[in-house]
């Protein structure tokens, strides 16, 4: 019986060993990190088992050993009955003895290993939770670096796109600017054609006027022809009355001679007259200019120097670069009148003194367009260094341009002044004076609008205060 349990014991606790194996290597996978959740569930149902079934082998286990030593415990009873197995008994006492001591070393060596296993588990688990930390927050690291990174490319296609939508502002500003310059031009061409055809008109009328005094010249001329042919048919008849009658037609061509004289020193006259009111009215006009130009810059650079600025400075700034548009007006009526008299000088010979005095009246009209410019430029270059607005610059280069153009149109006309005006000369000097007029119309077409300059540098344009009472609302007169 005894060995039978003795067997049956050594089965229990050799499958409680292999049973402990098992449950120390699930306790190791459970405890490793890289175990996933799901499967760690699944180990903890496993030794949970395990445990359940350890529990019932050590019941077992401790079961069988009472049973061994209740046996073994009762040899006093048994010894005259069972004399001859008395020394089996007290053997296999002793080998349950010894095996239990042995189970009992390997026990504790076991779990010395285990927790030796466990110490090296723990600083594993210790190093991998570091490692994983470590790792975790280098990824971490890079997410915000590549954030970063993200941000700012993010930023850099904003800028893009902002740079791209200053280009397309740009180009609509240019294209709107050469739209204005494209309908200034044709205006200026409708203008011309309009001066041209009543430069023609008046051609057309001062043509017929010269036929009908050549008619009226050849008519004389016919007459005295045939007065000469009766005076040579009555001379035989009576020298008294052919005396008489060429003593009265002489005196009637002296007389038409000095008439023609008299007219045309009547005509130069009336020329200097109307050269000399041109001039006193172009320089009236040109001096209250001046004045109310002088009055408008102080008014603007006190709004400037108190920091204001609305409506009523800006109508000045947009009445302001009105007048200086409309100051070409005189120069192309004075450039209209010499024309008129150089078309007539090309057809045929025409008193050069008039054609001179039609050029001293056109170098005036210049010379003070030419003081305006000069005289505003001045101005405006004040302006720049009292307030730093950088749209009064573009304004003051327009105008230097119109300068540059006054001054050498004027050296020009000097440096024909002083020839007789053929037909020759006097076609180059038309085709001359017509080259410098367009170029008069190219110089005032690049004046900017107000609307212009706003578009431009519509970044930093003047803001209004706010106050559009302060100062008085000045406008300068355009030149007619």
């Amino acid at each position: 019986m005894n060995g039978r349990y003795r067997m049956e014991l050594s089965d229990k606790e050799s499958e409680l060993n292999r049973l402990n194996l098992d449950i120390e290597r699930t306790q190791r996978l459970i405890n490793d990190p890289y175990t996933s959740s799901q499967t760690r569930a699944t180990w903890y149902n496993e030794i949970n088992t395990m445990a359940l079934r350890k529990n019932m082998l050590e019941t077992a286990i401790d079961a069988l050993r009472k049973k061994i030593s209740n046996s073994s415990g009762s040899w006093f009873s048994r010894y005259n009955l069972f004399a001859n197995n008395h020394s089996e008994d007290a053997r296999i006492r002793l080998e349950a003895e010894q095996r239990r001591a042995e189970d009992e070393k390997r026990r504790i060596r076991r779990k010395q290993d285990i927790e030796a296993e466990q110490a090296a588990l723990d600083e594993e688990i210790k190093r991998a939770t570091a490692l994983s930390r470590l790792r975790n927050k280098m990824n971490q690291q890079q997410r915000e670096r590549e954030l970063q990174d993200h941000i700012a490319n993010i930023n850099l296609e904003q800028e893009k796109i902002m740079i791209e939508r200053r280009n397309e502002d740009r180009n609509l500003s240019e294209k709107i600017l050469e739209a204005q310059r494209m309908e200034e031009q044709k205006r200026a061409r409708t203008e011309k054609s309009k001066r041209e055809l009543v430069e023609k008109q008046r051609y057309d009328e001062w043509r017929r006027d010269i036929d009908r005094k050549s008619l009226e010249q050849k008519e004389l001329t016919s007459n005295l022809i045939r007065a000469n042919q009766n005076d040579l048919d009555l001379r035989d008849q009576s020298n008294l009355i052919e005396s008489e009658q060429r003593r009265h037609e002489l005196m009637e061509i002296e007389a038409q001679h000095a008439k023609q004289r008299e007219a045309a020193l009547r005509e130069l006259h009336e020329k200097e007259q109307e050269v000399r009111m041109a001039q006193e009215e172009s320089r009236r006009i040109y001096e209250a200019m001046a004045r109310k130009t002088r009055e408008q810059m102080d008014e603007i650079m006190r709004m400037l120097k108190n920091a204001q600025w609305g409506r009523t400075i800006e109508a000045n700034w947009n009445s302001r670069i009105k007048a200086l548009k409309s100051t070409d007006r005189r120069v192309h009526k004075a450039i209209g009148i010499l024309k008129m008299q150089l078309a007539v000088a090309k057809i045929q010979d025409s008193n050069s003194e008039l054609i001179r005095k039609d050029i001293d009246r056109l170098k005036f009209e210049i010379s003070e367009t030419k003081k305006v410019m000069d005289r505003e430029v001045d101005n405006l270059d004040k302006m720049y260094n009292f307030s730093g607005k950088q749209f009064v610059l573009d304004i003051s280069d327009s105008l230097l341009t119109i300068s540059k153009v006054c001054h050498n149109f004027s050296e020009y006309l000097d440096s024909q002044y002083s020839f007789n005006f053929e037909k020759a000369r006097a076609r180059e000097v038309y085709d001359k004076v017509n080259e410098y007029e367009y170029k008069f119309i190219e110089a005032y077409i690049v004046i900017p609008t107000i609307d212009s300059l706003k578009l431009k540098f519509s970044s930093s344009w003047p803001t209004s205060t706010g106050n559009d009472n302060d100062g008085d609302f000045f406008f300068i007169e355009e030149v007619e």
